[in-house]
């Protein structure tokens, strides 16, 4: 068969609700084949038309449990998502891709668990921190997660920890885009959580991971304000993470809807701001200093002002609170319009300048 032919079978058969078999010689698709490996660097596989026969086999085929791909173009996402929503017997895909220090990388994604197809219901949360030990995620992985979890109407947290996604984050020119548009340009997953925790975000990574989210909410059309929750914890977050942060935070263009941000064990971040350490209770939800009504935000409040010493790497607040070991987590609850916080300052070391007071 010609492409042409091979596309409009395939077509036909992905729009097939009832689809259950789909056996095809020339992919291998037989009964009782539970694994099978692709290289979609075949002439008959690489461009979307002619890979449109395959998707469609594999939304049909109902024996095959496991799945590896070589060689997956950004530009064959969507049609193989497409299939795989449709297949409720496929538990793993192997994405196989070069690796951009050498060799190749291998990253094992959860199906069921990202399409939310599970029998026995899906989970609110995906934990993918164990998929990458051969490997590291990449735009063609993230674009392939955020295609799966988009039909996923129960998935809330998305945990990516360990998963090296900062080196793709940092290296390529889209930055943060290539995780948070695919996770965010469906509406119908509501995912508000996405933890990064030991994901190899250098400071470049982070800052860039923080500006993306800065834009798309800036452009109002991504669905970027989703998003409501970061952990980034055990990495090596410094001053451009923290540059970015407060365009987040003070941004003009768009509201920061971010109210849990997570950035402890970051010892790059140290004396940058003692808001951004992790032993501080200013780590809390943001929304305590998005408060109009917060004296954090008042133009005459201490704690804004430059020359404010417990912002200084010198401080002695800054001391106090990076020597003395406090237990996480602390806690905001918040039933507006009361905030409280529940965890006590700690005593000063000495009464502050009269410009520092409490106002």
């Amino acid at each position: 068969m010609d492409s042409k032919a091979r596309s409009e079978i395939g077509y036909a058969l992905l729009n097939n609700p009832g689809a259950r078999v789909a056996f095809c010689n020339d992919f291998g698709l037989l009964p009782n084949v539970e694994s099978v490996e692709f290289d979609l660097s075949r002439t008959e596989l690489k461009d979307p038309e002619p890979f449109r026969l395959l998707a469609g086999c594999l939304k049909g085929n109902r024996t095959v449990t496991h799945m590896k791909l070589s060689n997956l173009k950004i530009e064959l996402i969507p049609t193989l998502a497409k299939a795989l929503k449709g297949n409720d017997k496929l538990l793993t895909l192997e994405i196989i891709s070069a690796s951009r220090s050498g060799g190749t990388s291998t990253v094992t994604l959860p199906v069921l668990e990202l399409t939310g197809s599970i029998a026995e219901g899906a989970s609110p949360k995906v934990d993918m921190s164990k998929t990458c030990e051969n490997g590291t995620l990449n735009r063609v992985t993230c674009g392939m997660i955020g295609a799966l979890v988009g039909s996923n109407t129960a998935l809330q947290t998305l945990d990516l920890s360990s998963t090296g996604v900062g080196q793709a984050i940092g290296m390529e020119g889209e930055g943060g885009h290539i995780l948070i548009r695919p996770l965010c340009q469906d509406n119908d997953c509501p995912i508000s959580e996405v933890i990064m925790n030991s994901a190899e975000l250098n400071d470049k990574a982070g800052g860039k991971l923080i500006s993306a989210l800065v834009e798309g909410l800036g452009k109002g059309d991504h669905g970027y304000e989703k998003i409501t929750s970061l952990s980034m914890a055990n990495n090596d977050l410094g001053k451009q993470f923290t540059s970015a942060l407060k365009q987040l935070l003070w941004s003009e263009r768009a509201q920061c809807m971010i109210k849990l941000l997570d950035v402890s064990n970051n010892p790059s971040l140290d004396g940058y701001a003692i808001l951004l350490l992790p032993t501080s209770y200013f780590l809390l939800p943001t929304s305590y200093f998005l408060l109009p009504t917060s004296y954090f935000l008042l133009p005459t409040a201490y704690c804004l002002l430059p020359t404010a010493y417990f912002l200084l790497p010198t401080s002695y607040l800054t001391r106090v609170w990076m020597g003395t070991p406090y237990t996480p987590p602390y806690t905001l609850s918040h039933t507006p319009p009361s905030y409280t916080l529940r965890h006590p300052r700690p005593t000063p070391l000495s009464a502050p300048p009269p410009l520092m007071q409490d106002v």
